[in-house]
C-alpha cells in the first residue's frame, strides 16, 4: 500500500509539473511573446545624416515651426573652402513659405550659397537641404547665422539660427582671452587679508 501511495503521489506531481510547462498558457502571454516592438512610421527626416548638429535658436519668433541642423563636410582650414549642408525640417504643416540668408562673422566668409531659395508649401517633416560654401580667413571660433523668413497662416516670422564653426586651430596664439574671462570680477579679499 505504501508503494501505491508513493506511486500515486509521484504520478500526481509529474502531471502537475507537466501541466505547468505545457503550451496551454494564457492567451495574453502567448500574444505578448509573439508581438514585436511597436515601430513608428519612417519619415524623410529619419534618413538624415547622423553627423548633423542642431543650430542654436537666437531669434525665437517662428522657431517652433522649424528644426534647423547643419553639417560641415570637413574641418575648415584657413583659406580652404568648405561645404556646409544646412537642413531645414518643417515642424508644422501650416507653413506657406520658407526662405532666408546666411552670413558669417568677420573672418569667415560665405563664398557660395548665401541666399536660401524660397520653398513654397514645404511638407511637414520633409527636409529642405541648402548647400553653401565658407572660407575662413584666419584661425578662430566663428558663428554662421541663418536668418530665415517663414510665412505661416498669413503671419511673417523671422527665426534666427546660429552655428558655431572652429577654423584652423581655433583661437590663434597671442589672441586675447575671451572677453568673459578678461572681464571677470576679482574675488573679494578673505577676512584674514583685511
Amino acid at each position: 500500500m505504501r508503494s501505491s501511495i508513493a506511486s500515486l503521489a509521484l504520478a500526481l506531481s509529474l502531471s502537475l509539473a507537466l501541466s505547468g510547462c505545457g503550451s496551454q498558457s494564457t492567451p495574453g502571454a502567448a500574444k505578448a511573446r509573439t508581438a514585436g516592438p511597436v515601430r513608428k512610421a519612417a519619415t524623410p527626416a529619419d534618413s538624415l545624416s547622423p553627423h548633423l548638429v542642431g543650430a542654436v535658436v537666437t531669434g525665437k519668433a517662428g522657431a517652433s515651426l522649424l528644426s534647423v541642423k547643419f553639417e560641415l563636410q570637413a574641418r575648415p582650414d584657413v583659406g580652404d573652402p568648405v561645404d556646409v549642408d544646412l537642413v531645414i525640417v518643417p515642424a508644422a504643416d501650416t507653413i506657406d513659405r520658407v526662405s532666408g540668408s546666411i552670413q558669417g562673422d568677420d573672418g569667415l566668409d560665405v563664398v557660395e550659397g548665401a541666399t536660401i531659395a524660397t520653398t513654397e508649401k514645404p511638407l511637414f517633416g520633409t527636409p529642405i537641404h541648402h548647400l553653401f560654401k565658407v572660407v575662413a580667413r584666419r584661425d578662430g571660433i566663428f558663428t554662421l547665422t541663418a536668418n530665415l523668413s517663414v510665412t505661416s497662416g498669413g503671419e511673417s516670422l523671422g527665426p534666427v539660427y546660429s552655428m558655431p564653426i572652429i577654423a584652423g586651430s581655433g583661437l590663434a596664439d597671442g589672441s586675447p582671452a575671451p572677453a568673459r574671462a578678461a572681464n571677470a570680477a576679482k574675488p573679494a579679499p578673505t577676512a584674514a587679508a583685511q
